[in-house]
């Protein structure tokens, strides 16, 4: 056994000859330097009433007047609001003035995202799709042959990869809407 103790603290590089290992010197402890405090911020001046649901949406102008005497004039001014990127129009389109006396942000952001910018190249190859005959049947008949009534829908055959698209018509009295 003792033949393995000296092996061992030979290959650790100790001798029998070898002075004792230094002891560690004694450090006396300090207290660390206490942290400064970090200069408060204010708090911040609120301007105005704050709701949790963020701003009311601004209202916006009115569009020209808007035919929408039937769905044909609801198509034809859909198609000249794209063609003039007027986001306005386009929402009266699709809102009435009895459930929507006026317009807001919402209502053009809506009509943007759904009409404007890249969708306006869909609407323009569906509006030319649209068979002339199908709106004025549309008009004096109602839809598939039935007497007009308070909603009307166009079935347009688009082709290709895009298919066929159902466009509604909703009648709110003497008006009609986009409900599409």
């Amino acid at each position: 056994m003792r033949r393995t103790v000296l092996a061992l603290l030979l290959l650790a590089g100790c001798t029998p000859s070898s002075p004792a290992p230094p002891q560690p010197v004694a450090v006396a402890a300090t207290a660390p330097a206490p942290d400064p405090q970090p200069a408060a911020a204010p708090a911040p001046t609120v301007v105005g009433e704050r709701s949790p649901l963020g701003d009311a949406p601004c209202t916006v102008a009115e569009p020209a007047a808007v035919d929408r005497s039937s769905p044909a004039a609801v198509i034809r001014g859909l198609e000249a609001a794209i063609e003039r990127k007027d986001a306005a129009a386009i929402a009266r389109l699709r809102a009435s003035a009895a459930s929507k006396a006026i317009l807001d942000e919402r209502d053009t952001l809506r009509a943007r995202l759904d009409f404007l910018g890249g969708r306006a190249a869909f609407w323009n190859r569906v509006f030319a799709a649209i068979q002339p005959g199908d709106l004025d049947a549309l008009d004096t008949t109602g839809f598939g042959g039935f007497a007009p009534g308070p909603t009307a829908r166009l079935h347009v055959v688009l082709g290709g990869s895009l298919g066929a698209l159902d466009l509604g018509f909703t009648r709110e009295g003497d008006t009609w809407l986009a409900a599409f």
